[in-house]
């Protein structure tokens, strides 16, 4: 079976992909949208395409994905998955109506999270207990959820028909109607048991599935386990820097956590704007004593206001343009010699690094907790480990954890006793 995962973002990415590596299904992630599907196909049982559609505009961003659909269906792809940010931010309706229309078909939509506590129940989407508009992720600055209700925010973007599945409803049978089927979900064995009955009885043609990393994760058992052949030369290295260009309250209170923990702490805020670019040397210098001298150490972009020295960020322009400047901060950090790992929050800021060193191939090894993923990157020829996660994922102790990982790991030599 051939599965294709369309991300919108590169660490929902590499956190859907990771699901199937570790259990042994081959899975590779694309950064570029003109790759050739047929010959990525060809290498591995999973591609996962970084659709970057997050900030995009609806429209725009329905036509990304309606362009790859049409593309996979030529390959051909088996089953077809959307993933959706676990707090139901970006272009959810556009792009899962997207999938419907050009996959012709049912999208099999289960946007739970329960391993994170993120539940849906009746049709409304929650968030430690909290309705997701109520939540942290419905203050956000920039994408607030402002509906709670799986079918009003889809119905924000797209007028196609929403059905909810409550939790003590039989599974339909797909079929071929053009719509969207949400499903309730309160545990993974809910997930566990809609992923066994859509593979049994979803292949009259291609199967059209949605959901976050955990639905991906059930799926991925029942596919069939083919290993990636993935390298057995490297070895964590266990010098740690974490960037973060995250303004999630959650980031900001690991941050304060790991700095009690005792990481070294840097704040840079509108030194990355492209008008401060002569500043990029002093500043690369600057990281690389405070690596030097420091065995984990924090760079936070935006700092402890998540302001510019001339106020709070003005748009969403000003914070994409500082997680760009962050990604050729650190890729100048990297490109000069810099042994550790690199721990990476907030897929603003991971695309930002991708562009400014020119990542040419991802491979996910493990999770080190929930939505927290060690990988393995390629630059030139050159690998280094990095860690990567969303900015509301995570323990509160996270960068201990992944600062832990890396030091039980340094010693064991193989990629594979990482997983």
């Amino acid at each position: 079976m051939k599965l294709l995962i369309l991300a919108d973002d590169l660490t929902g990415s590499i956190d859907t992909g990771v699901q199937l590596s570790q259990i042994g299904v081959s899975t590779r992630i694309v950064t570029n949208l003109n790759t050739n599907l047929a010959a990525a196909a060809d290498a591995c049982n999973v591609v996962v395409v970084d659709t970057e559609t997050r900030h995009l505009h609806p429209q725009k961003a329905a036509e990304v994905v309606a362009c790859l659909v049409q593309k996979a269906r030529l390959v051909p792809f088996q089953m077809i998955y959307k993933k959706t940010d676990s707090a139901l931010r970006g272009n959810i309706g556009a792009e899962l109506a997207a999938l419907a229309e050009n996959g012709k078909g049912t999208v099999h939509f289960a946007p739970a999270h329960p391993t994170l506590n993120r539940l849906t129940i009746n049709g409304i989407h929650y968030i430690d207990g909290q309705p997701v508009s109520q939540s942290v992720f419905g203050k956000d600055p920039f994408e607030p959820v402002r509906h709670s209700s799986v079918r009003e925010i889809i119905g924000q973007q797209s007028g196609i028909l929403v059905h909810a599945i409550k939790e003590c409803t039989a599974f339909p049978v797909p079929g071929s109607e053009i719509q969207i089927l949400a499903y309730d979900a309160t545990t993974d064995a809910r997930l566990d048991a809609l992923a066994e009955h859509l593979l049994q009885h979803g292949f009259s043609g291609t199967l059209l599935t949605a959901g976050c990393a955990a639905f991906a994760s059930h799926l991925g058992r029942f596919l069939e386990k083919k290993k990636s052949g993935r390298s057995k030369e490297f070895t964590c290295e266990p010098g740690l820097l974490v960037v973060s260009g995250s303004m999630n309250p959650i980031t900001r209170g690991q941050i304060t956590a790991a700095r009690s923990d005792g990481f070294a702490y840097l704040s840079l805020q509108n030194e990355l704007l492209p008008s401060n670019s002569e500043q990029f040397p002093a500043l690369t210098e600057k990281i690389e004593t405070l690596c030097r001298d420091n065995a984990c150490a924090i760079v936070e972009v935006g700092g402890e206001s998540h302001s510019t020295l001339s106020g709070e960020l003005k748009n969403m322009e000003e914070g994409l343009s500082l997680a760009q400047g962050s990604g050729r901060l650190i890729g100048q950090v990297i490109e000069r010699g810099f042994r550790g790992t690199i721990a990476v929050t907030g897929g603003d800021t991971l695309r930002g690094l991708i562009n400014a060193v020119g990542i040419q191939d991802i491979q996910p090894v493990c999770e080190i907790e929930p939505g927290v993923v060690y990988t393995i990157a390629s630059i030139g020829g050159q690998r280094f480990g990095m860690v990567t996660k969303s900015g509301g994922l995570g323990s509160e102790h996270v960068f201990l954890n992944i600062r832990n990982f890396l030091t039980n790991n340094h010693q064991r030599g193989e990629e594979e006793r990482c997983v």
